[in-house]
């Protein structure tokens, strides 16, 4: 229970929040903390990378409009990042959503996006990104989405859209996982009974209720 480094994010503005941090760890030194790598995402629409010993090793600011990038320090009013994950499993690449309504992906290396989803929604998922949560699979382009309503997709990133859905469950937070073979996901709802359900994620079924 005791702090083993610090991390300095002084270079933020005063106010910032920091809303996600996530870890990925590279597959070939996954035991070796200075190679992995830690995401951190901010009110303001910023984006850093650090190293395992803390050290920043890049930094982007998301847009709310049109761009995908501003010059460090110029901010991205409107654009709070609510959501984030690393995708396939390892650190090469990772998703944001936010209050922007969208989902982009960025390139771990460069910082440079290589995708947004925010159009040819259907009018059911209009606001599905703006306040969500991500779980990436750790084999496959799909990820696991959760909105504000009582559905949580299976987002494909190569077509998209959302290939297959869990209905019945309205997930809050970050109470969205999937396990390290791709199988099966738990969700955390706001319900009082039964609130943590295991699912089938090839089918989208519920498999059990958790109980304790």
């Amino acid at each position: 229970g005791e702090a083993i480094g610090k991390v300095d994010a002084s270079d933020a503005a005063e106010g910032v929040a920091a809303t996600v941090v996530t870890w990925a760890a590279t597959s070939e030194l996954v035991n070796d903390p200075a190679n992995n790598v830690l995401l951190s995402c901010a009110s303001d629409g910023s984006i850093r990378l650090w190293d395992g010993a803390g050290a920043l090793r890049a930094k982007t600011i998301e847009m709310s409009s049109a761009g995908s990038h501003a010059d460090i320090g110029a901010g991205a009013a409107g654009h709070e990042i609510r959501a984030a994950c690393f995708l396939g499993g390892a650190s090469a690449a990772f998703a944001t959503a936010g209050s922007g309504n969208a989902m982009r992906v960025y390139d771990t290396a460069t910082l440079a996006e290589s995708a947004r989803i925010n159009e040819n929604l259907r009018e059911a998922d209009h606001g599905l990104f703006s306040n969500c949560c991500l779980a990436a699979h750790p084999t496959d382009a799909n990820l696991l989405l959760a909105g504000g309503g009582q559905t949580v997709h299976v987002w494909d990133l190569r077509a998209n859209r959302s290939v297959r859905h869990f209905f019945s469950t309205t997930v809050r937070g970050e109470a969205l996982s999937i396990s390290p073979d791709g199988r099966t996901a738990v969700t955390g709802s706001i319900r009082s009974k039964s609130p943590l359900q295991l699912w089938d994620v090839a089918s989208g079924e519920v498999i059990s209720d958790v109980r304790g």
